[in-house]
């Protein structure tokens, strides 16, 4: 298993010079490897090189410098619904691919090493720290055995204390909720902890993770198909909805992405309301310990299991010969409103348990948590008129939890459409006062509403949407952002049509 220490001296492609990319060329750089980097993007590679780095085209054979590995970007392709020129010639070339998500599992594990070969001075010798023996016996003490020495104990005891452990997030809608949430928590329980991933820094931005330290992960299912080795401490699943579906082949590509996660997790926590996350649990529960988490009720079969409802959450575990319950209320979470927030404080929660935090601490830190920008967002109430921000719900099921919350809806929808459009939101449609369709999706959405009855209005833009909207609204109403599709036909990112959406309810209520 390599890890970056492993690679120095070593020739390394990096493809694909986003975010995640350019920060694992500076760590391998740093690390003592080669980057040898391309993007498609002169733009990019131009940034790269700026930055003092090597642009070579890996797709060539003639420049392709021999790399030993080449680590590629969540954005960049290798199966479907093509590869990328470049890796199908490392394919051929049986060349590794991994990711930045792969190397930073084991440098964790590196940095733990260290760690251990400094702790243990005086007790046993470097060679005994890299003996399978020295690791079972430090899972031994955490499971509770101890030694006749006290001086062992207290080793052990620090190697336990010391060990930076690891929250993976994934799931189909959630998942950065939950993963803010969590790191939220353990943040208010004075936990030393650093949000990462999909969310907030990359994997391998700012410091080194420290001993004792709680790396909380958001995954995507691009960041988990390639990854070569992933052992979180928790793998949490919050749900399963069809997504990115060119990317993986179809539905079961993309389940089999997700499922990579919990192969190696010491725990799991996965949500059981759709099929495919009960088949996940039912395939870990005699393997690591799986908490079922329902918005209806977890089969009673998982000994470990969570129900969330709007406005409150309940974890049940056996203790003795009865289940043993407790429950944390949601009402002064204003950020967790709904059943699918109920559900992602669910899954906060019940990996929080995992971790060994309290009942009270779990509670502290969501009766505090400010929620997410994009996500379910309050931007501003007047005159009994709602205005909500949830520009991150880009497919059709995150818009359906949307909806749900609000009982009479001005929706601003449209964008560039997902596969299968709108139709599975019927059930929703009577809850729309009218629809206000923005971007390149107008034309079918039109089609789908207007079979359906719904009043409509063809905006295009989302500042005219909002205008229309805020001017036809009545108390008891909310305007509603959630527009079951991508951004890219008008806004670079869901963030920024999130901003954009801001700063138009700002300018229509004056």
């Amino acid at each position: 298993m390599r890890q970056l220490s492993d690679l120095k001296g070593v020739r390394v492609g990096v493809l694909g010079l986003g975010r995640s990319g350019l920060s694992v060329a500076a760590a391998l750089r740093d690390a003592g490897a080669i980057p040898a980097l391309w993007d498609d993007s002169a733009q990019r590679r131009e940034a790269a090189a700026a930055l003092g780095f090597e642009a070579i085209d890996l797709a060539d054979p003639g420049a392709e410098p021999d790399c030993a590995l080449y680590v590629v970007s969540p954005g960049v392709p290798h199966l479907y619904p093509a590869p990328h020129p470049a890796l199908s010639y490392a394919l051929r070339r049986a060349i590794p691919l991994d990711n930045d998500i792969s190397l930073f599992f084991r440098e964790l594990r590196a940095i733990e090493r260290e760690y251990l070969r400094e702790l243990a001075k005086g007790f046993v010798n470097d060679d005994a720290v890299d003996d399978p023996a020295f690791m079972a016996a430090i899972e031994w003490f955490r499971g509770g055995g101890r030694f006749d020495e006290e001086s062992q104990n207290a080793l052990f005891k620090a190697a336990v204390d010391g060990a930076i452990r690891v929250v993976a997030v994934t799931g189909s809608n959630g998942k950065s909720t939950t993963s803010a949430l969590i790191h939220h928590i353990l943040t208010i329980a004075g936990v030393k902890t650093s949000l990462r991933g999909n969310i907030g820094h990359a994997v391998f931005d700012g410091p080194a993770p420290a001993p004792s330290e709680v790396v909380v992960l958001e995954l995507s299912s691009y960041q988990l198909e390639l990854a070569r080795f992933l052992s979180p401490d928790v793998a949490v699943l919050t749900n399963i909805s069809p997504d990115h579906l060119d990317r993986h082949g179809g539905l079961g590509g993309y389940v089999a992405a997700k499922a990579c996660l919990f192969e190696n997790a010491k725990a799991c926590v996965i949500g059981v309301d759709e099929q495919e996350g009960l088949f996940l649990a039912n395939r870990h529960v005699t393997r690591a310990p799986v908490t079922a988490v329902s918005t209806e009720a977890a089969p009673e079969a998982f000994p470990l299991r969570v129900t969330a409802k709007e406005g409150f959450v309940r974890f049940t575990a056996p203790e003795g010969e009865e289940a043993e319950a407790v429950s944390w209320g949601l009402s002064a979470a204003r950020a967790l409103q709904g059943v699918h927030n109920a559900q992602n404080a669910g899954c906060a929660a019940a990996a929080c348990q995992a971790l060994g935090l309290s009942v009270e601490a779990i509670q502290a830190g969501i009766d505090s948590f400010p929620g997410l920008p994009h996500r379910m967002q309050v931007i501003a109430e007047k005159d009994g008129v709602l205005f909500v921000n949830d520009s991150k719900a880009t497919n059709a099921d995150a818009a359906a939890r949307s909806l749900a919350t609000y009982q009479r809806v001005r929706w601003i929808v449209g964008g560039v459409a997902k596969e299968g459009g709108i139709e599975s939101l019927s059930d929703y449609f009577p809850r729309i006062a009218k629809a206000y369709l923005i971007g390149a999706s107008s034309d079918v959405f039109s089609a789908t509403l207007g079979v359906a009855g719904v009043a409509l209005s063809r905006c295009e833009t989302l500042e005219s949407a909002v205008a229309a909207a805020a001017a036809d609204s009545a108390p008891g109403e909310t305007v509603l952002l959630a527009p079951a599709c991508a951004s890219f036909d008008q806004f670079p990112d869901f963030e920024k049509r999130g901003e954009a959406f801001v700063a138009a309810v700002n300018k229509a209520l004056g």
